[in-house]
This record gives C-alpha cells, structure tokens and sequence, in this order.
C-alpha cells in the first residue's frame, strides 16, 4: 500500500500536466453497467482454468457522492445502489448438470475516503491522493428452473483503497480529469440460502484480493454552481476460492459445499449533476 501511495502522488502530484481544481459539492448521478461476472474450475492444475458459471447483462443504478477540501485536506463520501436481471450459464457443483437460468442481481456499496490535496505550480490547481475504508455488499438471486433449485446468496465485505484523481485538459467550459483507485478486499465472506427448506444456511469465508477502478470524469460547467457530469468506468473485484463446508439437515451432515474463485469485470457511464458549494 505505502508504494501504491507513493507511486500516485508522483503520477499525480509531480507533474502540473496532472493539475486538478477542486469542485467541492455533491453529485448526484444515475449509473448504467455492463456486468460480466464468472467463477472458475479451480480444481485443474493448469493456468488456463475453465469458466464454470458466467453471469452477464446490464444493471442500474444511481450513485450519491460528497467531496470537500479545507486546508489541504480532502473528504469523500460515496453511497451506490445498483440491480438488474441478468442471463445466468453455468453447471451444478458436484452433478456438472448444464442449465440457464436468470440472475437478480442486487449491489450496495458504501466509501469514505480521506486524503492530501497538492497545489501545483498554478494558482488553485491540484492534485489529489486519498485513502480510506469501503463496504460492498452483493446479492445473487438465482432464479429456479425445471429441475434445478435456484440460491440465494449474499456476499459481504470491507475493503480498503487508495486512489489518485487529477486534471487532464479542458475544452471551454468541459473539464476532463483521471482517477484510479486500488482495492483490497477484506475478510470477505458470502452466506447460501438454498431453495430447499430443509438445506441449512451455509456460511463461507472468501479469499482475500487485490482490485481496481478506472474513471474519466468528465465535467460540464452549466454555471458557477451547477454542472453536469459524465463518467465512463471499468471496475473490477477478484474473490479467492473459499474451503470445503458440510451441508447439514437440521445438523446432520447430508453434503459438501465451496465457493470457487471468481472475478467481476464492470464498465459504464454515470450521468448526473454537480451542485458546487463555493
């Protein structure tokens, strides 16, 4: 982490090119994604693991976001609620039956972030480094088909992150800026609620991984207070293989379960409104 924070602050404090003007404010945006979700036959030896399960289509969702800075020193505040029904193609674990099905899929996730902002060789121009602590939480609700029992499953964890967010260029009155921003989730864990009434909850603690997100803020002065915003994104979170839990019927024990690896691709736009406090 001490390197990731020392690399961003000399991408982005270092250069004027990375000048930043800090719009303290609240926005407000509506957020389209592209998700593309997949687990993976992590039982194989060989590197080229095999798909066991991809989840893929479009989510919705808006996003509420609060910034400030007061002496040098900046504030985030973030708050993202996003769902959509997307084509599940995967296989049973244990049988390897073929099915597909739909997927609700349900995302919350919540950020604070506090951080340095830099001033650079013009006058109210800077760039930002931040670090700061998140919570994502993510439901799949896998709906049932013929013969295959659909799950309900929740996925819960922290995580921490550290980014960097600077000018670029602008164009009259549209400004265009960068930011990155590396994840490491933590203690992350996802609980199975099966269809069958008589299949007791399992609970399953998840490998620890680094992740990131990319964004182009794009920013469109319709005034001293007032702007619109476009963002494109591409996002990613990566999960580890959990360990082998028993199935229990009212505790006995009737089978085996784990969580394979798996990895999250996200890309999209957030569209909105900036209201400026100064």
């Amino acid at each position: 982490m001490i390197r990731i924070i020392s690399i961003l602050l000399f991408l982005f404090g270092a250069f004027p090119a990375f000048a930043y003007h800090p719009e303290d404010g609240i926005d407000l945006n509506a957020v389209v994604t592209n998700f593309d979700f997949a687990e993976y036959d992590d039982m194989r030896a060989d590197k080229d693991k095999r798909k066991v399960v991809t989840e893929k289509g479009w989510i919705y969702g808006g996003d509420l976001e609060f910034k400030t800075t007061f002496n040098r020193i900046y504030v985030q505040a973030n708050a993202g609620l996003h769902q959509g029904n997307v084509a599940y193609d995967g296989e049973a674990q244990g049988s390897g039956a073929k099915h597909k099905t739909r997927t609700l899929e349900t995302i919350a996730d919540y950020s604070f972030g506090i951080g340095r902002a830099y001033e650079t060789w013009r006058r109210h121009d800077y760039s930002f480094i931040y670090a700061g602590v998140g919570f994502h939480q993510w439901v799949r609700d896998i709906e049932s088909k013929d013969e295959v029992l659909g799950l309900y499953e929740l996925y819960r964890w922290w995580y921490a992150h550290v980014g960097a967010r600077g000018y670029l260029f602008r164009m009259g009155p549209v400004h265009v800026f960068g930011e990155i921003s590396i994840l490491r989730t933590l203690v992350p864990e996802m609980t199975i609620s099966f269809r069958q009434d008589n299949v007791d909850n399992v609970k399953l603690n998840l490998g620890e991984h680094y992740s990131a997100k990319f964004t182009l803020p794009i920013r469109i002065l319709l005034g001293r207070h007032f702007q619109m915003n476009l963002e494109p994104f591409w996002e990613a979170w990566d999960l580890g293989r959990s360990g082998h839990m028993d199935l229990t019927t009212q505790g006995v024990v009737v089978g085996g379960v784990h969580e394979p690896r798996s990895t999250s691709r996200m890309w999209g736009m957030n569209i909105g409104f900036s209201m400026r406090f100064d």
